[in-house]
Protein backbone atom coordinates (compact mmCIF):
# COMPACT_ATOMS: atom_id res chain seq x y z
CA UNK A 1 0.00 0.00 0.00
CA UNK A 2 1.27 3.28 -0.84
CA UNK A 3 0.34 6.48 1.52
CA UNK A 4 0.83 9.96 -0.11
CA UNK A 5 0.30 13.11 2.03
CA UNK A 6 -1.41 15.86 0.59
CA UNK A 7 0.23 19.50 0.39
CA UNK A 8 -3.64 20.58 1.32
CA UNK A 9 -3.99 21.90 5.25
CA UNK A 10 -7.30 21.13 6.56
CA UNK A 11 -8.18 23.02 9.75
CA UNK A 12 -11.52 21.72 11.88
CA UNK A 13 -12.20 24.20 14.59
CA UNK A 14 -15.49 23.08 16.86
CA UNK A 15 -16.86 25.55 19.03
CA UNK A 16 -20.03 25.57 21.35
CA UNK A 17 -21.68 28.90 21.58
CA UNK A 18 -22.50 30.40 25.17
CA UNK A 19 -26.20 29.55 25.84
CA UNK A 20 -27.46 33.34 25.04
CA UNK A 21 -24.74 34.40 22.52
CA UNK A 22 -25.73 31.75 19.62
CA UNK A 23 -27.21 34.91 17.31
CA UNK A 24 -24.14 36.72 17.83
CA UNK A 25 -21.48 34.20 17.24
CA UNK A 26 -23.43 33.53 13.89
CA UNK A 27 -22.79 37.12 13.02
CA UNK A 28 -19.20 36.50 13.64
CA UNK A 29 -19.15 33.50 11.96
CA UNK A 30 -20.78 35.40 8.75
CA UNK A 31 -17.80 38.22 8.69
CA UNK A 32 -15.57 35.42 8.72
CA UNK A 33 -17.00 33.60 5.68
CA UNK A 34 -17.90 37.00 3.71
CA UNK A 35 -13.60 37.35 3.91
CA UNK A 36 -11.90 34.09 4.28
CA UNK A 37 -13.54 32.80 0.96
CA UNK A 38 -12.10 35.95 -0.87
CA UNK A 39 -8.45 34.97 -0.03
CA UNK A 40 -6.32 32.91 -2.48
CA UNK A 41 -5.57 30.12 -0.99
CA UNK A 42 -8.95 28.84 -0.08
CA UNK A 43 -9.93 25.40 -1.18
CA UNK A 44 -12.86 24.90 0.75
CA UNK A 45 -14.78 26.92 3.66
CA UNK A 46 -17.60 24.72 5.13
CA UNK A 47 -19.63 26.08 8.60
CA UNK A 48 -21.61 22.98 9.87
CA UNK A 49 -24.21 23.16 12.92
CA UNK A 50 -24.27 20.18 15.14
CA UNK A 51 -27.62 17.66 14.95
CA UNK A 52 -28.12 17.46 18.69
CA UNK A 53 -26.90 20.51 20.09
CA UNK A 54 -27.88 23.98 18.41
CA UNK A 55 -25.33 25.55 19.99
CA UNK A 56 -22.00 23.89 18.29
CA UNK A 57 -20.63 24.65 15.33
CA UNK A 58 -17.67 22.82 13.28
CA UNK A 59 -15.50 24.68 10.96
CA UNK A 60 -13.79 22.43 8.05
CA UNK A 61 -11.62 25.29 5.83
CA UNK A 62 -9.46 23.25 3.52
CA UNK A 63 -6.33 25.46 2.33
CA UNK A 64 -4.10 24.90 -0.64
CA UNK A 65 -0.64 24.85 1.10
CA UNK A 66 0.65 25.62 4.54
CA UNK A 67 1.48 29.26 3.35
CA UNK A 68 -2.42 29.78 2.48
CA UNK A 69 -3.39 28.91 6.31
CA UNK A 70 -0.64 31.06 7.30
CA UNK A 71 -1.48 34.13 5.51
CA UNK A 72 -5.48 33.17 6.23
CA UNK A 73 -4.12 33.34 9.99
CA UNK A 74 -2.59 36.90 9.69
CA UNK A 75 -5.64 38.24 8.27
CA UNK A 76 -6.87 41.23 10.37
CA UNK A 77 -10.42 39.43 10.59
CA UNK A 78 -8.94 36.33 11.80
CA UNK A 79 -6.71 38.00 14.46
CA UNK A 80 -9.77 40.12 15.83
CA UNK A 81 -11.81 37.04 16.23
CA UNK A 82 -9.24 34.41 17.48
CA UNK A 83 -6.48 36.24 19.27
CA UNK A 84 -8.16 39.62 20.05
CA UNK A 85 -10.89 37.68 22.31
CA UNK A 86 -14.40 38.36 20.15
CA UNK A 87 -15.14 34.34 19.88
CA UNK A 88 -13.86 33.45 23.38
CA UNK A 89 -16.38 36.38 24.87
CA UNK A 90 -19.37 34.23 23.00
CA UNK A 91 -17.97 30.64 23.00
CA UNK A 92 -17.80 28.15 25.85
CA UNK A 93 -15.40 25.99 24.80
CA UNK A 94 -13.23 25.86 21.76
CA UNK A 95 -11.11 23.27 19.91
CA UNK A 96 -8.70 23.90 16.92
CA UNK A 97 -6.96 21.04 14.93
CA UNK A 98 -5.22 21.05 11.51
CA UNK A 99 -4.63 18.06 9.61
CA UNK A 100 -3.01 17.01 6.01
CA UNK A 101 -5.29 14.68 3.82
CA UNK A 102 -3.59 11.35 3.30
CA UNK A 103 -4.19 9.59 -0.12
CA UNK A 104 -4.35 5.35 0.18
CA UNK A 105 -3.39 3.46 -3.32
CA UNK A 106 -4.31 -0.53 -2.50
CA UNK A 107 -2.55 -2.76 -4.62
CA UNK A 108 -5.15 -5.12 -6.68
CA UNK A 109 -3.87 -8.03 -4.97
CA UNK A 110 -4.39 -6.45 -1.41
CA UNK A 111 -7.22 -6.19 0.71
CA UNK A 112 -7.98 -2.74 2.79
CA UNK A 113 -7.51 -4.82 6.08
CA UNK A 114 -4.12 -6.50 4.84
CA UNK A 115 -3.12 -2.93 3.56
CA UNK A 116 -3.78 -1.19 7.05
CA UNK A 117 -1.72 -3.85 8.43
CA UNK A 118 1.40 -2.81 6.80
CA UNK A 119 0.97 0.91 7.97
Amino acid sequence: MKVTKSECLVCIAVLVAKPDKVEDLLHVFYKLIQNSTKEPGIVRYELHQDEENPRKFTFVDRFKNLEAFGFHCEQPYIKRAFDEGELEALCESMDITTHREIKLEIGRDQNFIGAMNEI
